[in-house]
């Protein structure tokens, strides 16, 4: 397999997200990357206030500004990343999927958070299932 198979994707994968299974819940996830053009706008915007710490790699962040950029991160995956969900319960409750839920789920699961983040950040996630059954059967 070259650059161009290990490397290409399916670009309405990319945007659209792909169905995830946790457990009896499933997670539809949109790539976090170049694909997913809401990916760029939602990080620039959640990130904005936060760019002069995130461009420097001299410069020392306080406990109390990581915690700032880790949730304005959160805050731009849970509006441009997770894209729905379904059967996603807290207890008994079932929660109705919104952003602003996605993002508090984020938070208060940090192990989910890293899943979502590593599963979005892998483009042979988004490679078209015609691809993968190929793949698969050779």
């Amino acid at each position: 397999m070259g650059l161009f198979e290990t490397f290409s994707a399916d670009t309405d994968l990319q945007k659209n997200g792909k169905w995830v299974e946790y457990g009896d819940c499933r997670v539809l996830i949109a790539f976090a990357g170049d694909g997913n053009p809401e990916y760029e706008k939602a990080m620039e915007r959640h990130t904005r206030p936060y760019r002069r710490y995130l461009d420097s790699d001299k410069m020392i962040m306080s406990d109390s500004m990581k915690k700032q950029v880790h949730e304005a991160v959160v805050a731009a995956y849970a509006h441009a990343v997770v894209r729905n969900w379904e059967n996603v319960k807290e207890g008994d409750q079932e929660i109705q999927y919104s952003p602003q839920e996605a993002k508090r789920i984020m938070l208060k699961l940090p192990a989910f958070f890293a899943d979502v983040r590593e599963f979005a950040g892998n483009i042979s996630n988004y490679q078209s299932e015609s691809d993968e059954f190929d793949e698969k059967n050779l």
